[in-house]
């Protein structure tokens, strides 16, 4: 949830509506998911949105939040929404292992392909934002939680 939190800070910053995404990329297991798997996936999405739009809420009450649930891969689903002036926000690790060590591959991927800002927010074990290669990609980097720019690793 820490995206959320630093999502919510950065919408109220610039008076705009949040939008949270949750990516399920049940779209690429149709093949061998059920429909019933397909629902309880949903269902968790779902359930995972409520509380992040919840805590996003308390946290920035005058922000409009809105959710949604994408069945693409996270990269799609988060460029996809994205217009032309948002800020895309994500946490700095997902679920991967050893590539996940330093920064996520879906936040990777979203920074690498972004036509807009991206901020990444360090995990809470996160010592010192890393940023892979800032003068390469069309990205803000920077750390939500201390407010301190990214340096490079």
């Amino acid at each position: 949830m820490r995206a959320v939190r630093g999502a919510a800070g950065e919408a109220a910053a610039r008076s705009q509506p949040l939008r949270i995404v949750y990516a399920t990329g049940t779209s690429h297991g149709r093949l061998y998911l059920s429909r019933e798997d397909i629902q309880q996936i949903d269902g968790f999405a779902e359930g995972v949105l409520e509380e992040a739009a919840a805590l996003a809420r308390r946290l920035a009450p005058a922000v409009p939040v809105t959710t949604a649930v994408c069945e693409n891969e996270p990269t799609a689903c988060l460029l996809g929404e994205a217009g032309p002036d948002a800020t895309i926000v994500v946490g700095s690790r997902g679920r991967g292992g050893f590539a996940s060590l330093l920064v996520g591959s879906d936040s990777l991927r979203v920074a690498a392909r972004s036509h807009v800002p991206v901020v990444v927010v360090p995990s809470s074990d996160d010592r010192e934002p890393y940023c892979p290669a800032p003068r390469a990609l069309p990205v803000c980097w920077r750390c939500v939680e201390t407010g301190e720019p990214a340096r490079s690793g």
